[in-house]
Order: structure tokens, then C-alpha cells, then sequence
């Protein structure tokens, strides 16, 4: 359950909409043939798609770009990172769309 991961990784004991674990991490990922692991949680995404008032696979595709960012690197721990991440996330986002 991905309540469970997040509590046993993240010390939270609540739903994500997502979680990465990168096998190695930074632009070293790049050059790898496993790059690591995301886990979505559908649940999650369609309450918070419903909560967007967006289209679930919009917010799935969201998470899995997030994820996939996550096992580069990127973080949103700080502002200046998380503005860079999510301007990121958000251009692939949309040319899927």
C-alpha cells in the first residue's frame, strides 16, 4: 500500500500521490538501463484530479513526469529548486498533452 511506503520511507503515515526511488542519483540515472522505481497511486491522483477540477489522466501524467524528475534529481525541497522542477514538469507535461 502506498500508505505504508510513505510511512516506511517518508515517516508519514498518510497517502501520496507518488513516490521515487532513483538506483542511482543525478545525472549519473542518465546513462543507467534502471533508472529506479516510481509508485503512483491512482487514488490519490483521482481525488486530487477531482480536487483540480482537471481530468484524472492529467494529473496521472503530472505524477509520472514528478516521479520520473525525482530519479534525476530534482527536488522541491527548496523554492529556487522547486520552481525549477515544476516549470520542468510542467513543460513535459505539456507535450504529452
Amino acid at each position: 500500500k502506498m500508505t505504508e511506503l510513505n510511512f516506511q520511507h517518508r515517516g508519514k503515515k498518510k497517502p501520496t500521490d507518488v513516490l521515487s526511488f532513483a538506483t542511482n542519483e543525478g545525472e549519473d540515472n542518465l546513462f543507467s538501463d534502471d533508472w529506479g522505481d516510481v509508485f503512483i497511486c491512482l487514488p490519490q491522483v483521482k481525488r486530487q484530479a477531482k480536487e483540480y477540477n482537471i481530468p484524472w489522466k492529467e494529473e496521472f501524467y503530472r505524477m509520472m513526469i514528478h516521479g520520473i524528475l525525482h530519479l534525476f534529481g530534482y527536488d522541491h525541497m527548496q523554492e529556487k529548486d522547486a520552481k525549477k522542477m515544476f516549470k520542468l514538469q510542467e513543460k513535459f507535461l505539456g507535450e504529452i498533452l
